[in-house]
């Protein structure tokens, strides 16, 4: 059952790799809005809730494409 879960997320591997990359370019806007926002108004506060949901879901997005790709070379080689 788990094996199905796995095979059917990782034939999805260039979505996760286009996710990859789109959190990354929302990682960079957040620290672009942290370095230039005031501490203390709303919008910083907003910055930092961001932060940890995009570094969260960066996380997570990265450790299942690792193990996509570490099923591909275990099945190939």
């Amino acid at each position: 059952m788990a094996e199905d879960k796995w095979s059917y997320v990782c034939s999805q591997t260039q979505y996760l790799y286009t996710l990859i990359i789109a959190l990354f370019m929302a990682l960079l806007l957040t620290f672009f809005a942290l370095f230039f926002g005031e501490p203390g108004t709303m919008s910083y506060t907003i910055a930092i809730f961001d932060l940890v949901l995009v570094v969260v879901a960066f996380g997570i997005t990265t450790l299942i494409y690792r193990k996509c790709l570490q099923r591909e070379d275990v099945t190939v080689g």
